[in-house]
């Protein structure tokens, strides 16, 4: 098929200089020079194309790829009136030379150039694709004393399968795609009231969409660290809520490169916008909390929940419209490919539990917060022993599962020995413990209730029926607060 060109630049090389006063008198100070190039109407670069004449498909440059006198520069680009201009380059007066100038898209890692791909180029004088330039490269340009220089350059619109007709010796085709997934989540949460002037909006509700990013990894090492981040995405700035107080969002696109050479191996993290804790004037305080991690490779479709990569790995899939929908919280009735647990539930077959007793105990939701449990009074010098309850939404223990015994015992010596002892067939997986004389602890200056920010924490405790603490207690009554993870369900 015959192949027809179309110049980006007006015709001829463009060389034109702007003498401007400078303060100084070193003939020899570097001076700028800006790469130019013709945007015809003000869209997409024209170019090369095998067929009819056409816009070039290639996406808008990042940055540009010139090599003059053998060093590589990486100026980045930017539009005005329908010219492309690169950032100036410095350099001494005298004679230099380009002989790479290409247009790059940054593609995959932000901190390499390995994987960026070409999207248009100028050819090379030998190459065949010189006959459809005015002025193919090399180029040579002569930079003035106290003169800023513009040279314009003429670019095809490139394609990888062409590449030898522009004469290139350095470029090696890069090997790779660029796919997108796209995710959408719900969140349902009792207490929505809490929302109100968050991003949620001033009109939260108990089905809301989720307000989201996804942090995206990548493991070049092949060792399991996802130590290559590719960049976090959030689809916070698409959320938006109508003067009837309906909240919708956006689908969250994320684009990411399939090298064709390598297995490539992603880690999608996300992290969900909700209630963390209580301020000092017992104000909620939001922001993003991780919730899980997402495993694929290459092109795949399926999401596994764990790194395995197996067709025996618990995985899911997007459904007929493309997008991944999740849901988090207690939403009924909403379809989903994906269930997120929720900041007060444990993973399969497992349950959240709290100790409730002493003097006096009191249901977080009572003081604000955003999740059930209790904190509770107790006295040196007495002996308590406190049922621990699971499940119990709303601190409603008829809805709730009796599951063990916290026992605590003040030693007479400004110390207390605190120990869980489950109820067959459940199990301790992990504990969180506060004692103190505050009702509840901090997290900087910030009232938490999160197990995960209490002061004392026994993690992958592997299933066992009890677990002690032996903590130093101050004078007078103390609270404490309780929480476990319980296997068994």
């Amino acid at each position: 098929m015959k192949k027809f060109a179309f110049l980006v630049l007006t015709t001829g090389l463009i060389l034109a200089g702007c003498t401007k006063d400078m303060p100084g008198t070193d003939p020899n100070a570097p001076q700028d020079v800006t790469f130019t190039s013709y945007i015809e109407g003000g869209g997409l670069l024209k170019g090369l194309k095998s067929g009819p004449a056409d816009a070039c498909p290639n996406a808008d440059a990042d940055y540009a790829l010139v090599v003059i006198d053998g060093i590589k520069y990486y100026p980045s680009v930017f539009t005005v009136n329908n010219v492309l201009y690169t950032q100036a380059v410095k350099l001494v007066p005298g004679n230099h030379t380009v002989t790479v100038f290409a247009l790059m898209q940054s593609a995959g890692d932000p901190l390499s150039k390995d994987d960026d791909v070409v999207v248009r180029a100028a050819p090379e004088t030998a190459a065949s694709f010189s006959a459809f330039v005015t002025a193919a490269l090399p180029i040579n340009f002569t930079v003035s004393a106290f003169e800023k220089m513009e040279v314009g350059i003429e670019v095809l619109c490139f394609e990888e399968t062409n590449y030898t007709e522009f004469g290139f010796a350095w470029f090696k085709p890069n090997l790779l795609t660029i796919h997108q997934k796209w995710f959408f989540g719900d969140f349902c949460t009792e207490y929505f009231e809490n929302y109100v002037g968050s991003l949620y909006g001033d009109f939260p509700k108990v089905d809301m969409p989720a307000i989201f990013k996804i942090e995206v990894t990548r493991d070049d090492a092949g060792d399991g660290s996802y130590s290559t981040v590719i960049g976090t995405y959030s689809n916070e700035g698409s959320y938006t809520v109508d003067v009837d107080g309906n909240a919708s969002a956006l689908p969250l696109g994320i684009k990411y490169v399939d090298r064709l050479d390598v297995e490539d191996k992603y880690r999608f993290t996300m992290y969900m916008y909700q209630e963390i804790m209580m301020d000092e004037e017992m104000e909620p305080v939001f922001d993003y909390v991780k919730r899980t991690d997402w495993y694929f490779s290459d092109a795949g479709t399926k999401l596994y929940l764990t790194p395995d990569y197996t067709e025996t790995s618990e995985y899911f899939d997007a459904g007929e419209d493309n997008v991944y929908d999740f849901v988090l919280g207690f939403c009924v009735g909403v379809p989903a490919d994906v269930y997120v647990p929720g900041e007060e539930e444990g993973g399969e077959g497992e349950e959240t539990a709290f100790a409730k007793g002493g003097d006096l105990n009191v249901c977080f939701v009572e003081d604000g917060f955003g999740r059930w449990g209790w904190t509770n009074q107790l006295t040196p010098g007495t002996t308590y022993n406190l049922p621990i309850w699971a499940g119990a939404g709303q601190c409603d223990t008829e809805k709730g599962t009796l599951v063990g015994t916290l026992n605590v015992v003040f030693n007479g010596n400004g110390t207390a020995t605190v120990t869980y002892t489950m109820n067959a067939p459940y199990k301790l997986e992990e504990t969180h413990l506060y004692i103190g004389t505050a009702k509840y602890p901090k997290k900087g200056n910030k009232y938490t209730v999160a197990p995960g920010q209490f002061p004392d924490i026994h993690g992958d405790l592997a299933s066992v029926s009890t677990d002690s603490y032996t903590i130093t207690v101050p004078s007078g009554p103390v609270y404490v607060i309780a929480h476990a993870v319980v296997s068994g369900f």
